[in-house]
């Protein structure tokens, strides 16, 4: 970073510094301390990153484009996980789009309550969002504006007038409600059971086995697994909300005999590396093994010619979850029954129904599997079936 040089008009007396190629800001009197107080200030918006090109005695007028603009590239590393933007990154684009659409030249101190009120109405007509999620849009629009808060580009008054605007309540617009994730039921998921390979077959079976999220079963590999007792525990290096916790308080998830049985033909496979349990590569090659073994007519020349395109065909050494709920997805429609959730992500997978696990288990142990930790949420998941000891 290059500091600018305070110099002299001789002429007029005066000192200033040069900002870009040809912007000159005077800053008083030669030699002055208002002169010298003013040079301090600049140089320590300059170092804080803030605009030099405004004049001695202007003010930078910001528009809300300017404000989001510099949300944008304040926040492209911090909303990053694995080499990847998360979501909160996208409500956050969801969440100025309409804002911009309509007062994308207004100064930011000019967007008060009523400006607010009219971005969401617009947002309401546009029927893209359910209540709850519109009301979680207004609050990342106002984080928006608390960044300008922090980076002296909003005054604070603004953002204490935009967090009055009440959010919407449920009944008092018409707005579609967001639906609970609901577990799936086990009829529905047994007939889709039916129609997967057998790597996404085992995937949903450990899933449903141990409670995991999608991502945290794609992203299993046989050095994260602890084997040396009779329960393994799986240490996840990250996860979903491991911004939540203590650096060493990682996620760990047991695994009992059946999901070690499960995993035990697949980890003989990877013994002593760091790939992945479940590789669509090697779903590949086994379908390819299971349809070679069945074909009834005979091989043709047009058949090896085909087993050769596929060969060349380079798979990624591991699911996605994205991968993972079109997987699902195909099953479900092919069964004919609901998709499980897997038209965003195949997280309804890891909701057992408390009816299926609590005639088997104590409250601790289906608390686990439900991922309650709190007594008393566990309890009240249990309840649906009218006996918890």
């Amino acid at each position: 970073m290059r500091i600018p040089k305070l110099c002299r008009a001789k002429a007029r007396n005066l000192a200033f510094v040069c900002v870009g190629s040809k912007k000159k800001i005077y800053l008083g009197k030669w030699g002055s301390p208002e002169a010298a107080a003013k040079y301090s200030e600049y140089v320590d918006k300059l170092i804080c990153g803030k605009d030099l090109l405004a004049g001695e005695g202007e003010t930078r007028v910001v528009t809300l484009a300017d404000l989001a603009s510099e949300f944008f590239a304040a926040k492209k590393d911090y909303y990053v996980k694995n080499g990847a933007d998360t979501r909160q990154i996208q409500r956050f684009r969801a969440a100025l789009e309409f804002p911009l659409r309509l007062f994308a030249d207004l100064p930011v101190d000019d967007f008060g309550p009523l400006k607010l009120q009219a971005a969401r109405r617009e947002m309401i007509q546009s029927g893209r969002f359910s209540r709850e999620y519109l009301n979680t849009l207004v609050n990342c629009l106002r984080h928006v504006f608390k960044f300008g808060v922090e980076q002296e580009l909003v005054k604070p008054e603004t953002l204490a007038a935009l967090r009055a605007v009440s959010p919407l309540k449920r009944g008092r617009v018409q707005l579609k409600e967001s639906d609970p994730v609901r577990p799936v039921s086990l009829s529905d998921y047994e007939a889709a059971l039916a129609h997967m390979s057998p790597v996404v077959a085992d995937m949903t079976r450990l899933q449903r086995l141990t409670g995991m999220r999608p991502g945290e079963v794609c992203a299993m590999r046989a050095v994260d697994l602890d084997r040396r007792s009779d329960v393994w525990i799986y240490t996840l290096p990250t996860d979903k909300t491991d911004w939540r916790r203590a650096p060493d308080d990682k996620r760990r998830i047991p695994l009992g005999a059946r999901a070690q049985r499960l995993l035990s033909p697949y980890l003989a496979e990877i013994e002593g590396t760091d790939r992945f349990v479940f590789s669509p590569a090697r779903a590949a090659e086994a379908r390819a093994l299971r349809m070679r073994a069945e074909r009834k007519a005979p091989i043709t020349a047009q058949t090896l010619r085909r087993d050769q395109r596929q060969a060349r065909r380079i798979f990624a050494d591991g699911y996605t979850t994205d991968a993972y709920r079109r997987a699902i997805a195909r099953a479900c429609l092919a069964a004919g029954v609901p998709t499980m959730g897997a038209e965003s992500a195949p997280a309804p997978l890891c909701n057992r129904d408390p009816r299926e696990v609590r005639p088997r288990s104590r409250s601790n142990h289906a608390g686990a599997l439900l991922r309650r930790r709190n007594a008393d949420l566990r309890r009240k998941r249990l309840r649906a079936d009218g006996r918890d000891r």
